[in-house]
């Protein structure tokens, strides 16, 4: 299970400020089928190959909102994103790690469609495509009002992203189902 928090500040009527800490990691276990070299170390094929996969994400996002009807919002707007990845394989004795800390701009957009009293569709996306890599997280959800101040949805995130540079070529595509608990203030 992953989690996820996110906090999001209305500044007068069509602005807002949100913030996002992600923390993403895995492990397993697993053997090459022919010899491999990472990050200066030499790993067998055929033998066991401890990994650990982390990819804790920071985001400050600013929003504008560009439309509202009775049905819709729909706002547009720009993230700076912060990586703190890490990958690490062991094997016999032998670990090798790379990591890397680095800010990225995206682009930021959200959607809400009022389907009724208090249900309400949204979709959620940051991300941007350059020649060097890419990162993409978005999220369609179904939100239910249980208040005026507590909500809670579920729905679907994709989290998909990586680097084609001199010294790294890592990818990545996480599928999850989410279900969130919210507050107004």
């Amino acid at each position: 299970m992953q989690k996820r928090v996110e906090a999001t500040w209305n500044i007068l009527n069509r602005h807002s400020l949100r913030f996002v800490y992600a923390p993403l990691e895995f492990s397993g276990t697993g053997a090459f089928a022919s010899p491999v070299r990472f990050a200066g170390g030499s790993f067998t094929p055929g033998t066991a190959v401890d990994s650990e996969y982390k990819f804790d994400s920071y985001r400050l996002t600013y929003r504008y909102m560009f439309y509202e009807s009775d049905g819709w919002k729909m706002r547009i707007g720009a993230t700076a994103f912060v990586r703190d990845a890490k990958v690490e394989l062991r094997q016999q004795g032998v670990t090798a790690s790379d990591s890397d800390f680095g800010v990225v701009p995206l682009l930021s957009a959200n959607m809400e469609y009022a389907l009724a009293p208090r249900w309400t569709a949204l979709v959620d996306f940051d991300g941007l495509v350059s020649p060097q890599g890419r990162a993409i997280d978005a999220a369609a959800k179904i939100r239910y009002d249980l208040t005026d101040n507590w909500y809670v949805s579920a729905g679907y995130r994709v989290f998909e992203g990586g680097v084609d540079n001199d010294e790294r070529f890592a990818f990545a595509w996480y599928n999850f189902a989410v279900v969130s608990v919210g507050a107004r203030f």
